[in-house]
């Protein structure tokens, strides 16, 4: 039992942590992505959190789209990695918005990385 209590406690202060360091982000977390504007893929990570659900639940592939690179489309399986994410995020993506999903999954991953 001690060691779960202190799995807790270690997984609380990590949380605590990553929440401090993405603070500012918290204080608009519906407007504000982690990371630095103009220098990331959080942009284009939020719209793929906003495109999978949408896609699957208006029968659509998931993993091509219209909505980009127009007129050509683009191909979505080059970044695969965002498709777990998505399907991970997919409740808070649709009560919260894409943008709070993504906030919420990085500082996750910010804390369980530790």
């Amino acid at each position: 039992m001690q060691g779960r209590l202190r799995a807790v406690r270690v997984l609380l202060l990590y949380l605590a942590l990553a929440f401090a360091w993405t603070g500012r982000t918290w204080a608009a977390p519906t407007t504000h992505l982690i990371g630095t504007p103009g220098f990331s893929d959080a942009p284009q990570l939020a719209w793929e959190l906003a495109w999978v659900p949408y896609a699957v639940t208006h029968h659509l592939n998931p993993l091509f789209t219209h909505l980009i690179n127009y007129p050509t489309g683009a191909n979505l399986t080059w970044p695969i990695a965002p498709m777990p994410l998505a399907l991970l995020g997919w409740p808070l993506s649709i009560l919260a918005g894409p943008v709070v999903a993504y906030n919420v999954l990085l500082t996750l991953a910010i804390a369980t990385a530790a």
